[in-house]
């Protein structure tokens, strides 16, 4: 019943309360379809506590349809106190995607928590007070205000006492670890998780314990105590491993990590010292790390479409962080030739052509070092995470975590085009259009004339309008006007001569019963290719454009553009 499935979330259990609440959920379905309305259970209702479970093991979309679903049964049955709960788990869910969605989805999270109060303060139901002050203790603690999480936690750990919740009392109490960790009193952060950890022990919720085992880990090891991070690092896992937490190594959950990356340091710690080695290396495959050697606890973003930007984890490097141009370009010449091995004479050459041998040598070293401060400022490890040296030979690291959007967008069009050749179109439109997306402009735009980056920049181009041309060839198939209209112009934002992009145009335009633009079109497409190349439009083009003259009511099929 209902209320095995409440202890077995208090206990660690997850996957088992999952699947005896999905079956008693799936019961009253069946229920309500013959006509008989279940009596309320108050926050024992199954798609509340299947909500937090989502929650907990990290999968918001879930979270948020069983949580907006708890509202909709709240609102049937006419009862706030479903209503309530079900607003505090909706805010959890934003929470949740506040690790990929940031501020904005903190304050839509904040919004579904005094919402929660609210229902709860109408009612008259003290303990609806307490989740919702759950969440907000997470919430401002991740938004950097120690002073209002310390007052949530305080505000819902008294009603805790007073009612003798130990187990929700402590996972509070966790937050409010959580929140100092991330504010930079680290010092008191471990005492906070360890008296949390000792009531979740008291409570056996294992699952409980491995969270706040894995923020104990974080913390000792920002206040380089490796040994004790270690060894917090190993109850998590040994929990982890024997009850099926692997989510909380390899993606964001509302009570563990905002980023997982940031453990990794200590994963790899763990095993060169022997513990839990194919675990680790499991949960390192999930994360697409495989063979991973040395990690700086975040990922490095690399932005080079349209601009060159660069993030260690959320945190954007400025321009005064990279000190000397030469720095960045160096960067970038690695992200160039990232498939090879580049001899310290072949960047001196691509970099610092004038320069003698010597002075070429001493300013690489200079670069070079600068590089290495700028991607990993607190870097102890004497193998830098990104950049690896054989000899005097350079290239990045090739497991190294780094997301690139110039192979990001190559290997999602290549993939587009392949389900495009095997006839999974839908797909494949699917595919193209949110590879397309990360091409916001040229490769590394401030290089413009460095002769290192033009081959990559017109590769680049060229894979951008191939796949762009075919996608388009669909839209404009299945009749996807607006959406063609927008891809065209963006075709010939990169390239205006491509002269299929104007018959595409002209299509929709006729389509939508605007040939008077659709002409307008054609005499951009004539403008354009005789200003810039000396030349007339295509027959074909031609041909189009006098079917408009002419008020042909039959336009030329797709295949003919």
């Amino acid at each position: 019943d209902l209320l095995s499935a409440r202890v077995k979330l208090r206990t660690g259990q997850l996957a088992a309360a999952r699947a005896l609440l999905q079956a008693w959920r799936d019961h009253e379905r069946i229920v309500t379809a013959r006509g008989v309305t279940p009596a309320p259970r108050g926050h024992r209702e199954a798609v509340l506590v299947l909500a937090l479970i989502a929650a907990f093991e990290g999968d918001p979309e879930q979270a948020l349809a069983f949580a907006t679903e708890g509202v909709q049964v709240g609102f049937e049955r006419n009862s706030r106190f479903i209503t309530s709960v079900a607003y505090a788990r909706i805010g959890h869910t934003w929470l949740l995607k506040s690790a990929t969605e940031g501020s904005a989805a903190r304050a839509r999270a904040l919004d579904y928590y005094r919402q929660a109060l609210a229902e709860g303060m109408a009612l008259g139901v003290e303990r609806l007070r307490v989740e919702p002050l759950w969440g907000m203790t997470r919430l401002y603690g991740l938004a950097g205000d120690l002073a209002a999480a310390e007052s949530a936690a305080a505000d819902g750990q008294a009603f805790c006492r007073w009612a003798g919740d130990l187990w929700l009392g402590a996972m509070i109490q966790i937050q409010r670890g959580v929140s100092h960790l991330l504010a930079g009193e680290v010092e008191r952060a471990p005492e906070l998780l360890v008296t949390a950890r000792a009531d979740l022990r008291a409570c056996s919720d294992r699952f409980g314990q491995a969270v706040a085992a894995l923020w104990l880990a974080l913390g000792y090891h920002e206040l380089r105590q490796e040994a004790a991070a270690i060894a917090a690092i190993v109850e998590a896992l040994e929990l982890s491993a024997t009850h099926g937490y692997d989510y909380l190594f390899t993606r964001p959950t509302f009570l563990g990590l905002i980023d997982p990356r940031r453990v990794l340091p200590i994963l790899l710690a763990a095993r060169s010292r022997g513990h839990h080695r194919e675990y680790i290396d499991r949960l390192l495959s999930i994360l697409g790390l495989r063979g991973l050697d040395v990690h700086p606890g975040y990922q490095l973003r690399v932005q080079t479409l349209g601009g060159f930007r660069v993030w260690r984890g959320d945190h954007e490097i400025e321009a005064r962080e990279w000190q000397r141009d030469k720095a960045r370009q160096l960067f970038q010449a690695l992200i160039v030739h990232r498939d090879r091995w580049l001899q310290r004479e072949e960047l001196i050459e691509m970099l610092w052509p004038h320069l003698g041998p010597e002075a070429g040598i001493r300013d690489f070293k200079v670069a070079l070092s600068t590089l290495y401060r700028v991607l990993e400022p607190s870097r102890t490890d004497v193998l830098s995470a990104f950049i690896v040296r054989d000899g005097r030979a350079y290239r990045l690291r090739p497991n190294a975590d780094i997301w690139l959007d110039c192979a990001e967008f190559s290997i999602g069009c290549a993939r587009g085009l392949h389900l495009f050749d095997h006839g999974r179109i839908t797909e494949g439109i699917q595919q193209l259009q949110t590879a397309l997306q990360l091409y916001q402009g040229d490769f590394l735009p401030e290089a413009l004339y460095e002769s290192w980056a033009i081959a990559e920049r017109e590769r680049l181009r060229n894979t951008f309008l191939r796949s762009a041309d075919r996608l388009a060839q669909f839209l404009a198939e299945q009749g996807r006007d607006d959406e063609l209209i927008g891809l065209s112009e963006r075709i010939l934002v990169s390239d205006p001569c491509w002269e299929r992009a104007y018959r595409f145009l002209m299509l929709a335009y006729a389509r939508c019963g605007n040939r008077a633009t659709a002409l307008r079109m054609f005499q951009r497409c004539s403008e354009t290719l005789a200003r810039e190349l000396d030349v007339e439009p295509a027959p074909e083009t031609i041909a189009f454009a006098e079917r408009l003259r002419h008020g042909d009511p039959i336009l030329p099929p797709v295949t003919d553009l």
